[in-house]
C-alpha cells in the first residue's frame, strides 16, 4: 500500500469519525430544541456535506 492509499485511509476515517460526532450532536439538538430548529438545521446540512464528501472518496 503506497502512501497515498494509507492517507486516504485515515482521512476517510477520521471523516466518518467526525461524521459520526456530528450526527451524535444533531440528535442532542433535535431533541432539546426540536427537529425543525436553527441550530438541528444547520447540523444536518454539515452532516449531509460531510457524507457527500466521503461518497465521493
Amino acid at each position: 500500500m503506497n502512501t497515498n492509499n494509507v492517507n486516504k485511509s485515515e482521512e476517510k476515517k477520521a471523516t466518518i469519525q467526525e461524521i459520526e460526532f456530528i450526527r451524535e450532536v444533531m440528535i442532542y439538538t433535535a431533541f432539546k430544541e426540536g427537529i425543525k430548529s436553527n441550530n438541528t438545521l444547520k447540523i444536518s446540512i454539515m452532516l449531509d456535506q460531510l457524507l457527500n464528501k466521503i461518497q465521493k472518496n
